[in-house]
């Protein structure tokens, strides 16, 4: 979503280490482990569903611990990306049939 975050993540995490807030070492630890494996390849998920929810309420634990964070909307903005993929799926990972009347398990 934000391009090549993981090698920037990585860097921006040692160079502000000392200084940072509560809101941004949390914000950067989220981001490390989440780039490590990237969630989507060829408009499907790449990851379980499992692991999709967990990103989803990683980034909702973010939000309601740290309302004030200078970090919010951007935190807001990547609980949306995964909230939308775990609700509506991909493409080629999708959620509903294709007449859109029947949810399909995520075994389907």
């Amino acid at each position: 979503m934000y391009g090549n975050r993981a090698a920037e993540g990585g860097l921006l995490s040692e160079i502000v280490r000392p200084r940072r807030q509560p809101d941004t070492r949390r914000f950067l630890e989220i981001e490390a482990r989440q780039d490590k494996e990237l969630a989507t390849n060829d408009a499907a998920l790449s990851i379980s569903w499992q692991e999709l929810a967990e990103r989803v309420m990683e980034w909702e634990d973010f939000l309601q611990r740290h309302p004030g964070s200078r970090l919010s909307r951007k935190a807001f903005d990547e609980y949306l990306f995964y909230q939308n993929m775990l609700l509506f799926g991909l493409d080629n990972t999708p959620t509903y049939s294709d007449d859109g009347t029947r949810l399909l398990s995520a075994a389907d």
